[in-house]
C-alpha cells in the first residue's frame, strides 16, 4: 500500500528548498527522547548512542544505505544482529498489514537511495525516509525510534537542525493516506522555518540564555547545550563562534553543526549523553515504539 501512495505524491513540489544551514539553539530530537515517559535508562541509552552515530555519519555526509539503519536499530535494540524481517509485520493493533515479497529489502534499500536527491526539498526528502522506515517495518522491533533516527540524519547531513521534533514523532501516521504524507512534508519545512527563525531571533541579541538560564554572550555560533553529569557546575562559552563548556562538570560540549550530541530536556533542563543513568538525571525517553 505505502508503495503505490508513495508514488503519487509530488515530493519535489510540496515544499520549497530551505536555505541551510539551518542552526538551533537546541537538539529537538534529545529534548524529546529525554521527556519522562517510563523508559528505562537503558532504553534511552541505546536510543542516544544511536543518535550519536548519526550525528557522526551525517557530519561525514554517509549515504544513506540498508547498514546504517540496522547498525542504528542493533544499537536502539540492543542485539547483536538487526536483520531484516522475514515475515509480514503487523502495526496499529493489526490495522496495518507490512507485507513481504521477494523483492521487498531491495525496495526499501532504493528508497533509502532517494535521500540523496538533492532536486527534491531536505524536508520532504527526510520526511519520506521517516514514512519509508515506518511503512516498510524493516525490523521486528524499533522500527518507530529508528524512523525518527533516519529522519535526523536526512536533515543534519544537509546541516538542517530542529529545535523540536514532538509534532513529528507523536503524530499517528496511515500507510494509505497521501495528504497526511504530504503534511508531514510541510511540517518538517514548517518546523526547520520555525527554528532558524527562534536561532536569528536568539543570536539578534548580544546576549543569549544558556542551558541553566544564565545568560552568556555568543558572537555566531548556535547556543547548543552540553553533557554534563552535573549542570550546577556548567559554564557555556562561546569559543571560535559556537559555544562550548568549562567547568568540572562538562564532559562532551557540542558545536553547531552535526557532531557527537548534547541537548536539554522538555523545557530546557539538561540533558546530556553520558554512559549509563546519568542520562536519565531529567527525564526518559517518549518514543511510542
Amino acid at each position: 500500500m505505502w508503495q503505490r501512495v508513495r508514488d503519487t505524491v509530488g515530493w519535489r513540489d510540496v515544499v520549497p528548498h530551505p536555505k541551510a544551514p539551518v542552526p538551533a539553539i537546541r537538539d529537538g530530537f534529545v529534548g524529546f527522547a529525554c521527556r519522562p515517559a517510563g523508559r528505562s535508562p537503558q532504553r534511552l541509552s541505546r536510543l542516544l548512542t544511536a543518535y550519536d552515530d548519526v550525528r557522526l555519519e551525517a557530519a561525514a555526509g554517509a549515504d544513506l544505505t540498508p547498514d546504517l539503519p540496522a547498525r542504528w536499530n542493533r544499537i536502539i535494540r540492543g542485539v547483536p544482529v538487526a536483520a531484516f524481517r522475514r515475515a509480514p509485520a503487523y502495526a496499529k493493533n493489526g490495522r496495518e498489514r507490512y507485507g513481504l515479497h521477494a523483492d521487498t529489502e531491495h525496495r526499501f534499500a532504493s528508497c533509502l537511495a532517494e535521500t540523496a536527491d538533492r532536486d527534491t526539498p531536505v524536508p520532504a526528502r527526510a520526511a519520506r525516509a521517516y514514512l519509508d522506515v515506518a511503512f516498510f517495518h524493516p525490523y521486528d522491533d524499533g522500527n518507530a525510534r529508528l524512523a525518527g533516527l533516519v529522519l535526523q540524519f536526512v536533515l543534519l547531513r544537509e546541516r538542517v537542525e530542529l529545535d523540536e521534533v514532538a509534532p513529528i514523532l507523536t503524530t499517528v501516521r496511515r500507510a494509505d493516506d497521501a495528504e497526511g504524507a504530504t503534511d508531514l512534508a510541510r511540517l518538517v519545512h514548517g518546523i526547520a522555518t520555525a527554528t532558524h527563525r527562534r536561532w536569528l531571533r536568539a543570536n539578534s541579541s548580544p546576549k543569549i540564555a544558556d542551558a541553566s538560564g544564565t545568560r552568556s554572550r555568543s558572537g555566531r555560533g548556535a547556543l547548543l547545550p552540553v553533557s554534563t553529569r552535573d549542570p550546577n557546575q556548567l559554564e557555556v562559552v562561546a569559543v571560535r563562534g559556537a559555544t562550548t563548556a568549562k567547568g568540572p562538570g562538562a564532559r562532551r560540549g557540542l558545536a553547531h553543526g552535526p557532531g557527537p550530541v548534547a541537548g536539554v530536556g522538555a523545557e530546557g533542563t539538561p540533558c546530556g549523553i553520558p554512559e549509563g543513568a546519568d542520562r536519565l538525571r531529567h527525564g526518559r525517553p517518549g518514543f511510542p515504539g
